[in-house]
């Protein structure tokens, strides 16, 4: 089970109000690791949703780490305690496998579907935190990184 299906299964265990409350900690600094996310970018948002931006912000580890935190801050310890198992089952390397393209290769060696783009793009907006890629086994020839504000 991909770590997005984790944390979307813990958000689904919380009814609308819950809901309202955790995203309102997650605008909040809980963790050193993780920024709060913007209360604009929560206002509206959906549980699945909510888990992309997790997912998008901070990477699968510190995204389930901020979770478990907030759930146990709202005496939700079962699902806080749930979602550390559930995760702790994912196989090893399969939780930081995280596809931020759509179409892009699921990983190593798997072919690109119909569509695909020609390598990995990730966009973000306002203070994210980016987690680079790790490039091991090859060469992927010249490799550009532009930051602008």
């Amino acid at each position: 089970m991909p770590v997005q299906q984790v944390l979307l299964d813990a958000l689904l265990d919380l009814i609308d109000d819950e809901f309202s409350t955790f995203k309102w900690y997650l605008s909040q600094k809980h963790l050193d690791t993780c920024r709060p996310i913007k209360r604009s970018y929560l206002e509206s948002s959906k549980r699945i949703d909510v888990v992309s931006r997790l997912i998008s912000n901070y990477g699968p580890d510190p995204a389930v780490d901020l979770c478990v935190v907030i759930l146990q801050k709202m005496n939700k310890n079962s699902t806080a305690q749930e979602l550390q198992q559930e995760y702790a089952e994912i196989p090893s390397g399969a939780a930081s496998a995280v596809n931020t393209t759509p179409g892009a290769p699921a990983g190593p060696g798997a072919p690109a579907g119909p569509g695909a783009p020609a390598g990995p793009k990730v966009t973000v907006q306002g203070s994210s935190i980016i987690i680079s890629p790790i490039i091991s086994e090859g060469t992927i020839g010249t490799c550009n990184i532009n930051i602008s504000k």
